[in-house]
């Protein structure tokens, strides 16, 4: 009997260990970029992140742009897996823009396919944003406001 219960608590013990190794965690490094599908006020605004990925562990940059206008960009952005967040300070602000202060909070789908998240905006009300795979996410061709 001591021995059948010491082949389930082991039994359990490897079930508990392969079961806790993390196989939701997809790989989402490189490019993203996107905006709010849902209102015409960000039809023209892009934000664009660049990902490094370590195991669940997520680091990069953002940047937007709006209408060709760069707004903030070398962003630091951090997570874990499949949550990300950054915020624009004001050495990453344009001088035309004021969007110190601005804050992006996501996550990942279960397929690690799209990020969606809530930017609370520096100089407006907060809006859902969804990011897609890109071929570039770094506001490339945006240019500052002279």
């Amino acid at each position: 009997m001591a021995h059948s219960i010491r082949a389930l608590v082991v039994a359990g013990c490897l079930a508990f260990v392969a079961c806790g190794t993390d196989v939701r965690v997809k790989d989402v490094s490189g490019a993203w970029s996107g905006n709010n599908p849902h209102t015409l006020s960000s039809a023209f605004a892009i934000v664009q992140l660049v990902l490094h990925q370590n195991g669940a562990i997520l680091t990069g940059k953002a940047c937007e742009f709006d209408d060709g206008v760069l707004l903030y960009s070398g962003v630091p952005v951090t997570g874990s897996y499949p949550d990300v967040a950054f915020t624009v300070g004001a050495s990453n602000s344009q001088p035309c823009c004021n969007e110190a202060g601005l804050t992006f909070r996501g996550s990942f789908n279960a397929s690690g396919t799209t990020l969606t998240g809530f930017i609370n905006g520096a100089n407006g009300p907060g809006e859902d944003w969804t990011l897609t795979r890109a071929s570039d996410g770094s506001c490339a061709g945006a240019h500052p406001v002279p």
